[in-house]
């Protein structure tokens, strides 16, 4: 029944016929390659189904009908051996109007009793739209299907028929205020006096597995758009696309609003879609609609909390082929599949992640950085993960394939934990572009949860005795050390001591400093009792006080943990350990009145007549104050407030004791630390 050739092809004056499969194609014999190539493969062709594709200029050339009768005689014959035994060929003849009704019968019912084929033929203009589509609903058009008996009906507007299509509206019309027009890709909205710009949704790709909504216009708003949609079944509006094509309806504030008043996901693209190599891609525009530049992201989704994924990858850079949706691959892999330390170049939101193969299917943050319209960023390895091996090279092959426009946007963020031999070779491979990798501050571990708290007691030597104006003077001090009184009288109930947080001035004289001594102020203790609690705190055992009144004084010292209080102590203690002399408190203790009021220090208190009285040799005799006090800085952790009854404890007193002391007992000696450094406790 063919009239073709052994290598399936037939000349009829200036007209080819070649046959493709099913797919028959008639073209110009002077252009029969160029017009073959761009015709072959485009539409796909189910079991039992013919297709005849003509090229435009072909209609108006001589022999186009003898031509076309052997097309549709190859079409049917190769159809024949994949049909149902019960249904007919069904033969599809992409020719403009040829199913048109004139005064007798249409040439394709004629054509259909001749072949015993049901004929499928446009009652107006027909074209192959991008994406596999013969459309034949430009101007209220339809497909007109024969038999050899009945009458042409209508079927459709789409070959191969998506099952979408009976769910959209059939003709232009309105929704309210928007304009609506169906378009090979589903439909297409604007505002009422916006149409014009719905010309370029005419060759928007058509995707089977989706029907896809063209919006644009400036005064289109997010409800607008969602009341369209709420007219649709869920099966077709929660796989409804959005095509959008302007800046206004593309832009991320936009879509996320039309998501919130859906209470659905949004799937948009970043704008118009064409079809490249085979593959669609998608493109920005500018204020006026003219395409700007390509991202590596072509449509994303957008949910009602807000949150951005990719969902649709555009074109790869030079040298890089797709492997997978949302994954590109360096084409010189030696590798069929890739192996686990292969460095892939993943697609998301903000442009590109380069990462191991084996962590391409995990959510980092490159996956959370958000979608710029004129920045395009590619990121390099994986927080607080070392920088991968090779991760060099692949920054520097992806930035060798990008075209110009993306060159001029670029922006490299390094993500991953690099060395110094890493980032040098990051920056070479990023060559003229260095200036434009960042390296943020990420660290490899977590930060510990607790800093150690360290008491320090800084000695100071004596000073030569000034001048008599200038006796008196002040300092101030960077902590000054509170007793509390109920320490020292309840012997064995477990109480803090209280540092106040202020500098609190001192008074100086010209006599010599005894070494290692510690000051404790009267009027701090009044202010640490009516004052909030201070930043550090001590702790000192009651216990310790107690033993101490008891024993002889002697030089040594001991170590208060603040840990073996805390278990007794209502509240909790600072992990810290300071250092408090034995016999600066048993001097203390026998010397020291009933507690003073809290009234009677202050924070400038004046020397008393026992602080500037002449030394003796009794122990409890007043000794002339100290030159200057020693600092203690302490650091730690807030502790219950004082209680307002306080004792005060000398200069004098402390320093005639220490006077007094005979040659230390060889038990005692051992206690003594020889080192300066061992007047400074570190808590654990």
């Amino acid at each position: 029944m063919s009239d073709l050739d052994e290598s399936g092809t037939a000349r009829v004056r200036d007209l080819v016929v070649r046959a493709h499969g099913s797919t028959v194609l008639v073209v110009r014999r002077s252009a029969a390659d160029e017009e073959s190539a761009a015709l072959a493969g485009t539409v796909p062709v189910g079991r039992g189904e013919g297709l005849v594709l003509v090229s435009p200029a072909s209609v108006q050339a001589g022999g186009f009908r003898t031509a076309l009768r052997k097309a549709c005689r190859a079409a049917v014959a190769a159809a024949e051996p994949t049909r149902n035994p019960a249904e007919q060929v069904r033969l599809w003849v992409a020719v403009p109007s040829f199913g048109e009704r004139g005064r007798g019968r249409p040439q394709a019912q004629k054509l259909a009793r001749e072949l015993g084929a049901e004929v499928h033929a446009p009652s107006g203009p027909v074209r192959i739209v991008a994406g596999g589509c013969v459309y034949a609903g430009d101007e209220d058009h339809r497909w007109i299907r024969f038999t050899a008996d009945g009458p042409g009906e209508a079927h459709g507007t789409r070959f191969p028929r998506p099952d979408w299509e009976d769910r959209l509206p059939r003709g232009a019309g309105y929704d309210g205020t928007l304009h609506l027009r169906p378009v090979p890709a589903g439909l297409a909205a604007a505002p009422d006096g916006a149409e014009q710009l719905l010309e370029p949704a005419r060759w928007i790709p058509i995707a089977s597995a989706r029907p896809r909504l063209v919006v644009g216009g400036r005064g289109l708003l997010p409800h607008q758009v969602a009341a369209l949609l709420r007219r649709f079944p869920d099966a077709v509006r929660l796989r409804m696309q959005l095509v959008p094509l302007d800046q206004w309806t593309a832009s991320g504030g936009w879509l996320a609003e039309l998501s919130r008043t859906l209470g659905h996901e949004v799937v948009a693209t970043i704008g118009p879609l064409q079809q490249l190599g085979g593959l669609e891609a998608a493109h920005l525009v500018d204020a006026i609609g003219a395409p700007t530049w390509r991202p590596f992201v072509a449509a994303m989704r957008y949910g009602p909390d807000g949150r951005i994924a990719a969902v649709q990858a555009n074109l790869a850079p030079r040298g890089w082929v797709p492997g997978g949706p949302l994954v590109y691959r360096w084409s010189g892999s030696p590798e069929v599949q890739p192996t686990p330390h292969e460095i892939i170049a993943k697609v998301v939101p903000a442009g590109l992640a380069l990462v191991p193969a084996s962590k391409v299917a995990s959510a980092t943050s490159a996956d959370r950085l958000a979608f710029e319209v004129d920045r395009l960023t590619i990121t390099v390895g994986v927080p607080c993960t070392p920088m991968p091996e090779g991760a060099a090279l692949a920054l520097n092959r992806v930035l060798s394939g990008l075209d110009r426009e993306q060159l001029a946007r670029v922006r490299i963020l390094v993500l991953g934990v690099a060395d110094r031999a890493a980032r040098s070779a990051l920056l070479q491979a990023a060559g003229e572009l260095r200036g434009r990798v960042a390296f943020p501050k990420v660290l490899s571990a977590p930060l510990r949860d607790e800093e150690h708290a360290t008491v320090r007691v800084h000695r100071q030597a004596a000073a030569p005795a000034p001048a008599a104006a200038e006796t008196e003077r002040t300092q101030r001090v960077e902590r000054t050390q509170v007793v509390r009184a109920d320490v020292a009288a309840a012997a064995g109930a477990p109480d803090a001591v209280r540092t106040s947080g202020a500098p609190a001035p001192v008074a100086a004289t010209a006599e010599p400093v005894a070494e290692q001594t510690t000051v404790v102020r009267a009027a701090d203790v009044a202010a640490a009792a009516s004052t909030p609690a201070a930043e550090e705190t001590t702790v000192v055992r009651a216990a310790d006080v107690a033993a101490a009144a008891s024993t002889p004084a002697a030089e040594e010292t001991t170590v208060v943990r603040a840990a073996d209080v805390a278990a007794a102590a209502s509240t909790p203690a600072a992990e810290e350990t300071t250092v408090v002399r034995a016999a600066d408190v048993a001097a203390a203790a026998p010397a020291e009145s009933p507690a003073a009021p809290a009234e009677s220090a202050t924070a400038n208190a004046e020397p008393t007549e026992s602080e500037t009285a002449p030394a003796t040799g009794n122990p409890t005799a007043a000794a002339p104050p100290a030159a200057a006090a020693p600092h203690i800085t302490m650091s730690g952790g807030p502790a219950p407030a004082a209680a307002a009854e306080t004792v005060r404890v000398d200069v004098s007193t402390l320093r005639a004791a220490m006077a007094a002391e005979a040659d230390p007992e060889p038990a005692a000696a051992e206690h003594e630390s020889t080192d300066p450094g061992e007047s400074t406790a570190r808590a654990s």
